[in-house]
């Protein structure tokens, strides 16, 4: 079971690294200085950001982020 899912699990950090090291690219400066912390599970990224405002604004511009961090990776993220 153990060398099952260790390809999960490295995947997974291989993921959140590359999305966490181009994550300013992503969303720009202003809103990467106000991130907090990044995660995926279950295929979803979790985004704890200081302020309600831009969890808004990202909420509303959430396609167009899935575009371009899909574009990171050869396969759906």
């Amino acid at each position: 079971m153990q060398i099952f899912l260790q390809p999960i699990f490295t995947r997974k950090r291989m993921n959140i690294s590359i999305i966490k090291n181009n994550w300013e690219q992503l969303v720009g400066s202003y809103i990467a200085e106000q991130t907090l912390s990044l995660d995926i599970r279950k295929r979803i990224l979790y985004i704890n950001i200081k302020s309600g405002v831009i969890k808004y604004e990202l909420s509303l511009q959430s396609e167009e982020l899935m575009k371009r961090i899909n574009e990171l990776f050869p396969y759906p993220v």
